[in-house]
């Protein structure tokens, strides 16, 4: 199954390959506008006083200061536990 995912920018997200709640079992709001995949983080980096997420594709993306610490601590979980919590 797949579906879709669009912004009230009109930009639109494709999600293929499992269902709805499976991806978004993975998926974490890293800032208000970013929704990001945790199964594809490659690193989590300081960037002076900003946090940028890197994942497997694509550029790294803003973390905002007050999503960072929940980040972090998701991202110490195993992948495994991540998917369990749901």
């Amino acid at each position: 199954m797949a579906f879709r995912v669009t912004s009230t920018s009109h930009a639109t997200l494709n999600f293929g390959g499992g269902r709805p709640s499976q991806v978004l079992a993975t998926a974490s709001r890293i800032h208000r506008s970013v929704i990001a995949n945790l199964d594809h983080v490659q690193r989590l980096e300081r960037d002076g006083d900003r946090w940028r997420l890197h994942l497997s594709e694509g550029a790294p993306l803003p973390v905002s200061r007050s999503r960072q610490p929940a980040l972090r601590e998701a991202l110490d979980d195993p992948p495994s536990a991540r998917a369990a919590a749901t």
